[in-house]
């Protein structure tokens, strides 16, 4: 790929976590997992998607910050 690699990582880092999570989860879901553990699945994957937003959205003025300083031809 031409994309360097800081550039990577910073796609990595603030692409798309929360669909991956529910397509999966919504799959084992539908090949029949008794209900209860279908429950624990789901709180745990919301939970997991909510605290992945939280510390995103508070990391992101930091890293934003760190990548102008560290690669000034960055816009």
């Amino acid at each position: 790929s031409s994309v360097e690699r800081d550039q990577r990582l910073m796609i990595s880092w603030f692409g798309i976590r929360g669909i991956g999570s529910l397509f999966y989860l919504l799959l084992v879901i539908r090949h029949d997992v008794p209900e209860e553990i279908a429950r624990v699945l789901l709180s745990v994957t919301l939970w997991v998607i909510a605290v992945s937003v939280v510390v995103h959205g508070v990391s992101v003025t930091a890293l934003m910050n760190w990548y102008r300083v560290h690669k000034p031809h960055a816009q």
